[in-house]
């Protein structure tokens, strides 16, 4: 009888023991806020530098197709792309 008690004592206890570190492990999972890693500064230049790029090109395509020679501006913007890509 008193082994049976034990062992219902030790169960018990051992639930207990179990809940409690399930709890405390939820606990400190949801006080902390998922954070972004921060941006590298090389990255800010570097998107900066494109979208220049991007817009100064795109002006230039669109002052090509709006001229006089369409066809002749556009080509001398793609030797010129050719070129660099060399």
């Amino acid at each position: 009888m008193i082994d049976s008690v034990l062992w219902v004592g030790g169960l018990i206890v051992a639930i207990l023991l179990a809940v409690s570190r399930f709890a405390r492990g939820v606990d400190k999972k949801a006080t902390q806020p998922a954070q972004n890693p921060p941006e590298p500064v090389g990255a800010i230049h570097a998107r900066e530098v494109i979208e220049t790029a991007l817009s100064e090109e795109t002006e230039a395509i669109k002052q090509a197709r709006e001229g006089d020679d369409p066809a002749g501006d556009l080509a001398a913007l793609a030797n010129m792309a050719n070129r660099a890509r060399k």
